[in-house]
């Protein structure tokens, strides 16, 4: 499996915009399995502290789903982080699936 991840992040007059992409740079499509509506965790940290964390108090439809990406193809989660307290976080997105590990990070200043 060759996926590889990308997380930007972009302050807006509302908080903090995130995407996270997942590109398959393999030769074969790759199937991805969630065990529920949720594609991907996004968490923010001051330091060692977590500051917000996306799932966190949400409830996610409870059904078994698939994603397939196809070769050089991509799985594009966004979310936003509402109303962050001023600082510069460090951020981290990853896929929830059941079968493969891939998450990337950046930095934001709000």
């Amino acid at each position: 499996m060759a996926l590889a991840a990308r997380l930007d992040a972009d302050a807006t007059a509302d908080g903090v915009a995130l995407r996270f992409t997942v590109r398959n740079g393999g030769d074969e499509a790759v199937e991805l399995s969630f065990g529920d509506a949720q594609r991907a965790e996004f968490v923010a940290r001051d330091g060692d502290e977590t500051v917000w964390r996306y799932g966190e108090g949400r409830a996610f439809a409870q059904v078994l789903g698939t994603e397939t990406i196809a070769p050089d193809g991509t799985l594009t989660v966004e979310c936003d982080w509402p109303a962050p307290p001023s600082g510069t976080y460090e951020i981290e997105a990853a896929l929830t699936a059941a079968d493969a590990d891939c998450a990337a990070e950046t930095r934001a200043s709000v």
